[in-house]
């Protein structure tokens, strides 16, 4: 007789694997196995007890109980050339194990993302908030936010999905809302709206900030030598530390937005030699417009 199948081990239990031919099926097969099986009366007991039978349980109900389960299916026989040791049984001595299904692994994934946070306080340069304003935070990965200011001017998140620089755009009109806010200096490492100029305002992720409307205002008119207008001339105009960038319009004009209390800015044309500009105030800062001419 050849050997017709071949034992696997599965998930700790070993299990045999065999042809379907070599399987015992039918009445007449199965009751040959059975007879073959009680002829020696070794064997009697341990079947008794595989099928949960008395010891003492007649040949006949012996008989009859293991064709029973062998001809049900739940239980079968298969041929193999494998030697059985005197008083063991032909077939396994325990119920098989189920084959318990093996739960495939989560495919990698990248970790969530760290939230952060972004708080914020707006006020004018007289101390007055803007209680109950809208204004809009566009976040660094793209997203734009709704930001009502609460009673006290402020606003905070703490569930942004991106660190970076976010972008703070102010409604129009900006009137103030006659909230007093404590501190309405503005400071070097504040951030100011300037109203007629520009509506975006950088800010930093992770971090408080004070957000200023300043309310002074100058004028920049670039000339060439016939005092004619230039217009599309850039100028760089710096606040203490704080420096930006503009360029003349169509009338050769730069409107230039920056704190009521300061006294004095710097301004420089990057396009030109420093030698041949020649700076001419004509009026006091701030309360009159600042004319500087090449």
């Amino acid at each position: 007789m050849t050997r017709r199948g071949k034992v696997v081990s599965l998930d700790g239990q070993d299990y045999l694997i065999v042809e379907a031919d070599a399987m015992v099926r039918g009445p007449a097969q199965i009751r040959a196995i059975v007879d073959e099986a009680l002829a020696d009366s070794s064997n009697r007991a341990v079947i008794a007890n595989w099928l949960g039978l008395d010891t003492n349980t007649s040949l006949d109900e012996l008989r009859a109980r293991m064709i029973e389960v062998l001809d049900s299916g739940a239980t079968v026989a298969i041929v193999t050339d494998d030697e059985v040791p005197a008083g063991r049984p032909i077939m396994p001595r325990d119920k098989p194990t189920p084959i318990r299904p093996v739960r495939p692994r989560d495919p990698d994934r990248p970790p969530p993302p760290v939230r952060t946070w972004l708080a914020l306080t707006v006020v004018d340069e007289d101390g007055h908030g803007y209680a109950g304003t809208r204004w809009t935070l566009t976040t660094p990965d793209g997203d734009d936010r709704t930001v009502e200011l609460d009673g006290s001017s402020s606003w905070r998140a703490d569930d942004l999905l991106a660190r970076g620089t976010c972008w703070l755009c102010a409604p129009s009109p900006l009137q103030p809302q006659g909230t007093g806010v404590s501190n309405p200096t503005v400071g070097d490492d504040d951030r100011w709206v300037e109203p007629g100029v520009t509506d975006r305002v950088p800010l930093t992720t992770g971090r408080e900030h004070q957000v200023v409307v300043v309310r002074g205002r100058s004028e920049v008119v670039v000339l060439d030598e016939q005092g004619r207008t230039v217009a599309g001339e850039r100028c760089e105009i710096t606040f203490g530390q704080r420096r930006v960038t503009r360029e003349s319009d169509a009338n050769g004009m730069v409107v230039v937005a920056h704190p009521r209390r300061a006294a004095t800015f710097d301004v420089r044309f990057p396009g030109i030699d420093d030698d041949a500009v020649l700076l001419e105030r004509s009026g006091p800062l701030p309360n009159e417009q600042d004319t500087w001419s090449p």
